[in-house]
């Protein structure tokens, strides 16, 4: 499951919470990945036993830029990334999301690159990744599409499809 902020309570707890129950029911074990840690919210306590829950990528988007952006081994991928898109690029904010989706993306593919290692008994025919949200976390399947065998659900709302609601 991968979160903006769940398990903490703050933002997507309140949309998370009531899913839990049912998602511990259905899968022997639920992995959380959560996107982002804010150190002033508390983290649920009351969550089913076969929850196991891994570090948030980033706390601020200056430390997102530091992990990702100026490491060697990403950097020349994502400047790849970056140049191959420039062809949707339309205003300066285009630019600042397209920067921040691909240090998300490359940032949760080392996550959960590390997760896969950790855990080879894992078989994507009977492991489902269950995105949240139709931005953030999600950008990790744009990296793995040549050998990505997991089966994902990625569960979209309002603000994940119109613009305007951003603006």
């Amino acid at each position: 499951l991968f979160t903006d902020y769940f398990p903490q309570m703050y933002g997507d707890y309140a949309f998370i919470k009531n899913e839990m129950n049912a998602l511990s029911q259905n899968y022997k074990t639920v992995y959380i990945f959560p996107l982002k840690f804010s150190p002033y919210k508390s983290q649920a306590t009351d969550l089913p036993d076969n929850v196991i829950i891994f570090p948030a990528l980033f706390n601020t988007k200056k430390e997102l830029l530091i992990k990702n952006l100026f490491n060697y081994r990403s950097i020349f991928k994502s400047i790849y990334l970056l140049i191959t898109d420039l062809k949707y690029i339309k205003n300066i904010k285009h630019i600042k999301s397209l920067i921040l989706a691909i240090l998300i993306a490359r940032g949760q593919n080392k996550i959960f690159s590390d997760f896969l290692k950790s855990f080879p008994n894992i078989n994507p025919k009977n492991t489902d990744l269950y995105f949240f949200w139709g931005v953030g976390s999600v950008y990790l399947l744009t990296l793995n599409q040549k050998d990505f065998k997991f089966k994902s659900l990625v569960r979209f709302h309002g603000g994940d499809l119109y613009l305007e609601r951003h603006k």
